[in-house]
């Protein structure tokens, strides 16, 4: 499913893959790309802070003739840290989710094609699994409906699984 970019946030996804910065897009925009209607708001970017990503998503930033503070570098090094970029961007980039581990959930994640730019997604089983990347919207539910939830594939490294087989396992269904 198409993620609902605008051109300045495709721009700043198209230099975060020219400077292989390490990141995976959450929040709304993927569970939309899972299949789950839902209005999005800001992009949600979840960056990696080891091997010298920081400093790759610094130059990448810098590249788009924006520019922030000095300390820039070591605050994207930091886990907790949560940055606005403003304007046409409404992008939050957020360095650290309690309870992820970022690589694992990068050699996990979804590789899709925006436009002709390659973005990384979290995978759907990370995003049901994680509270955080959904901005707290999971809910437990013990029936066995979730006709409102569209058939959609999650590709990652080990497995592909349906939504409705991803929601069934977690017995979990996401309310908006």
């Amino acid at each position: 499913m198409a993620l609902e970019l605008n051109p300045v946030q495709l721009g700043l996804l198209e230099r975060f893959h020219e400077h292989h910065v390490q990141y995976l897009i959450i929040g709304s925009h993927a569970k939309q790309f899972h299949g789950c209607k839902c209005a999005t708001d800001d992009l949600a970017i979840l960056l990696g802070n080891a091997l010298g990503n920081p400093k790759r998503t610094v130059t990448a930033i810098e590249s788009l003739g924006l520019h922030g503070s000095n300390r820039l570098v070591e605050r994207l090094a930091s886990p907790h840290q949560q940055l606005k970029i403003r304007g046409g961007y409404a992008t939050r980039l957020m360095t650290s989710i309690d309870d992820f581990k970022f690589r694992e959930g990068y050699e996990r994640r979804v590789l899709t094609l925006e436009q002709g730019i390659t973005v990384s997604i979290m995978g759907l089983a990370d995003l049901l699994a994680n509270k955080a990347a959904l901005n707290g919207r999971i809910e437990v539910d013990g029936s066995a409906g979730f006709a409102s939830v569209p058939p959609a594939k999650c590709h990652s490294s080990r497995s592909e699984i349906s939504a409705h087989q991803a929601f069934a396992t977690h017995g979990l269904h996401l309310s908006f």
